[in-house]
């Protein structure tokens, strides 16, 4: 913007002041110029990142006023312990929202293994701080009602694992697409009940122990890569389903990709029982994959 006054004869200091206004309008425009195209310039990965460590940050602090405060005791021991729970939730939470979709593999962003620790690690806080609370109440004591859990706050952890181990059996169901895709000329079993389900019994025993570690070599030799597991033992997933999975592996491979084709085989020629699934069943499996051992038992 450039200022003008009706003056006929401009003096020489006037004709400067309004260079110096030019001047500064001309910066001023490209500084306001360069603002969004700054911001413009964090990606969204970026952006997401800044907010999660101040969050933790936030909660860091909190947790170091609560303790000055448990300190000089004008806080209970209590809130002490419900900051350091909330800073290590938010931690937890932190990496759950910074997880992108599971079949963006190429974008940035934490492993499965770390999501499904994460969503663990907060099922668990929560259910210990249940039990605390509980105890408390037992004892006579009565917690702040801030403090005390509720169920809907269980059952919203709860989902965020299940959604954290389903993006496993998510990507192994895209790779044996892209499989399928590639190997059309595959001689594919037809004995699956229904085109669904495959039980192969063998000798009706799986120890751990002694067969899995053997399964797991065998793989990663044949496909240089590790046996991707998805449930060892008992799960949440399996507890909501109402079996009992304790001696049992899941693996989350199609059991009609390549992979799942020579999974079967191999466990076939050793006598292991398996059930394989190429969707899912109803109150039986979530999605395509194969279960090693005997049937789970119902709780």
């Amino acid at each position: 913007m450039r200022f003008r006054l009706p003056l006929l004869c401009p003096s020489v200091g006037f004709v400067t002041q309004i260079f110096k206004v030019e001047v500064l309008s001309k910066s001023l425009a490209w500084i306001l110029w360069l603002i969004p195209a700054a911001l413009c310039a964090q990606t969204p990965v970026d952006l997401k990142a800044e907010v999660g460590a101040r969050r933790i940050e936030v909660a860091r602090r909190q947790f170091e006023q609560v303790k000055a405060m448990v300190d000089t005791g004008a806080e209970a021991r209590i809130r002490l312990d419900a900051a350091e729970r909330d800073l290590e939730d938010t931690k937890d939470k932190v990496i759950l929202e910074s997880a992108v979709p599971p079949l963006l593999s190429n974008k940035a962003g934490p492993s499965d293994e770390a999501i499904i620790e994460a969503a663990q690690r907060r099922l668990d806080r929560q259910q210990a701080w249940s039990e605390k609370i509980r105890k408390l109440i037992e004892s006579g004591i009565a917690p702040p009602p801030d403090l005390i859990p509720t169920e809907t706050e269980l059952q919203s952890r709860e989902s965020d694992l299940m959604s954290a181990q389903a993006r496993i059996f998510a990507k192994a169901e895209a790779v044996a697409s892209a499989a399928r895709s590639t190997h059309k000329d595959e001689t594919i079993p037809l004995d699956f009940e229904i085109g669904k389900m495959e039980h192969f019994e063998g000798l009706g025993t799986f120890d751990e122990t002694r067969d899995l570690q053997g399964i797991e070599k065998a793989f990663e030799a044949q496909f240089d890569r590790r046996l991707p597991i998805s449930a060892d033992g008992q799960t949440d997933v399996h507890r909501a389903l109402g079996f009992d999975h304790r001696g049992r592996i899941d693996v989350a491979i199609n059991p009609r990709a390549p992979e799942g084709i020579w999974l079967r085989s191999y466990l076939r020629s050793r006598k292991i029982p398996y059930y394989a699934f190429t969707s899912a069943v109803a109150g039986k499996a979530t999605a395509a994959h194969i279960h090693i051992g005997p049937g789970s038992n119902r709780l």
